[in-house]
């Protein structure tokens, strides 16, 4: 989804969308990655109603944060991971939340030794 539908998704939910989104995506608080010069919030880390990053998306982009750029952080979502059993960590953000935040923070480790 760019950033201008989830602008105006989340003025359906309160006042100063604009604001909250930017400071969101600043703070790494939204995944996002840059395709064709726009920005992209994939869609699978979003709750359903009301529209908020999954707990599990949140903690694992913490573990990867330091050690990943937006785009390697997206990519990390998206690609099989050996850690999960070749399954990649959007598929289970919400089945398995806890095992991708793990898988996360194996591969923050095997990258960094810490």
């Amino acid at each position: 989804m760019s950033c201008e539908d989830l602008v105006l998704i989340a003025g359906l939910l309160g006042p100063q969308p604009t604001s909250r989104v930017a400071r969101e995506i600043v703070s790494g608080g939204i995944l996002t990655f840059t395709s064709r010069g726009r920005i992209l919030a994939p869609r699978f880390q979003f709750s359903d109603v009301p529209l908020e990053v999954l707990p599990s998306v949140r903690d694992a982009m913490r573990e990867l944060g330091c050690t990943f750029d937006d785009n390697a952080c997206a990519a990390w979502f998206l690609h099989p991971n050996t850690w999960l059993d070749m399954d990649a960590p959007y598929d289970l953000v919400r089945t398995n939340p806890e095992q991708v935040v793990a898988a996360a923070r194996a591969d923050r480790w095997t990258r960094t030794g810490w």
